[in-house]
């Protein structure tokens, strides 16, 4: 018996051992709202009402980071106010006039989810939160998270701080071009000097011990949003994003988290589908100086798909089917885009790369002539 049941025990360990491929229908999970997005393309892998606005506790400290980042250097020294020592929830315990560098504070937000450092970081950087929510929302917009509204650094509820599913992936893939935080988020737990103390700082990301392929990630929660986890996971050259919101428990979100995090790891990898942009084009150019605009068109193209789909991609060409002169360098000639089924997972707009002039009086004053003696000869 004891046998039979070490046998039963390794067939069982084999069996699990291998990357189950899932379809994205049976991927099921409880939190309201989810997504699935592999970084270096922004494709969806996964999604579940991730247009629906939501609020997002502490996952708003992802953009507090980088807008720190983007103003100011890591070993700048912050005083700390007293609004920024009292504010409530989550904190780290840093006092009123503690003189703090920016990379302590940041550790500080990152890892144990710190309001007042969170406070300390906006007020250093634009004097109020307020003005400092400023620089969050045209950041975020520039990234098109067009449903985000910041009203604050940390994330505490407020009656117009909201964000999507999707826009949080769209700032989380953004994360991944900033070295320092990627190194903060991964860092499962540090001591670091606070103005006149030492802080011992834990990560709040279990799955950063519990997932071998999650690098970083940022956990919030308040009364308002529920649980909430963004998360980055990395195999091979592919990076996802992964965000839960309003998980009912904090045992949901992790799971559910990692449950998304291994469909798109285990059932995506990035395909060279190069072959698919190698295109010529041949456009009968209107009253102009030559008689064609001809180009060959080539581009590198690497995206995530799954077992099946490469059989699936057909392109669509969108093009001018006649240039009007004159039409100059920069000007839209159409697109060239790559679908599957009714999903475009790429799309590049085709640019003139030269100037196209009309043709001036003496190109139909010598073509005249020449006409003219064409036929004269042809009579004869």
């Amino acid at each position: 018996m004891r046998i039979f049941n070490k046998i039963l025990c390794c067939i069982f360990v084999i069996i699990f051992s291998f990357n189950i491929k899932i379809n994205a229908n049976e991927v099921k999970i409880s939190s309201p709202a989810a997504i699935v997005m592999e970084a270096s393309t922004g494709r969806v892998l996964y999604a579940k009402n991730e247009k629906s606005e939501r609020k997002i506790a502490s996952t708003t400290k992802l953009m507090t980071a980088m807008v720190a980042i983007d103003n100011c250097n890591l070993e700048d020294l912050v005083e700390v106010s007293k609004n920024a020592a009292a504010v409530g929830g989550s904190e780290v315990g840093i006092k009123a006039g503690d003189k703090i560098t920016l990379k302590a504070l940041l550790y500080g937000l990152m890892l144990e989810s710190g309001n007042d450092c969170a406070v300390a970081i906006a007020e250093h950087v634009s004097g109020t939160q307020e003005e400092f929510a400023k620089l969050m929302n045209e950041k975020a917009l520039t990234l098109g998270a067009k449903d985000t509204n910041y009203t604050n650094a940390h994330g505490l509820d407020t009656e117009n701080n909201h964000c999507t599913a999707y826009d949080l992936a769209l700032i989380a893939c953004e994360v991944l071009k900033y070295p320092d935080i990627l190194k903060i988020m991964g860092t499962e737990q540090i001591n670091i000097k606070m103005g006149d103390s030492t802080k011992y700082l834990a990560n709040t990301n279990r799955l950063l011990k519990s997932y071998k392929y999650c690098i970083g990630g940022k956990t919030g929660f308040t009364n308002g949003a529920n649980r909430c986890i963004v998360t980055f996971a990395k195999k091979d050259d592919m990076q996802i994003v992964t965000v839960v919101l309003g998980s009912e428990t904090t045992d949901i979100r992790f799971s559910e988290c990692r449950k998304l995090m291994e469909y798109g790891i285990n059932t995506y990898s990035l395909v060279d589908i190069s072959e698919y942009m190698n295109w010529y084009i041949n456009i009968p150019v209107y009253k102009g100086a030559i008689n064609n605009y001809e180009r060959y068109i080539t581009e590198n193209i690497i995206v995530p798909l799954k077992e099946g789909e490469l059989e699936q991609i057909y392109v669509k060409q969108t093009i001018l089917p006649v240039i009007r002169t004159p039409m100059y360098k920069g000007n839209i000639l159409g697109d060239i885009a790559m679908y599957i089924g009714d999903e475009k997972i790429y799309e590049t707009e085709v640019i003139l790369d030269m100037e196209l002039r009309k043709n001036n009086v003496w190109y139909y004053f010598t073509h005249g002539i020449k006409d003219m003696f064409t036929l004269d000869l042809e009579l004869f």
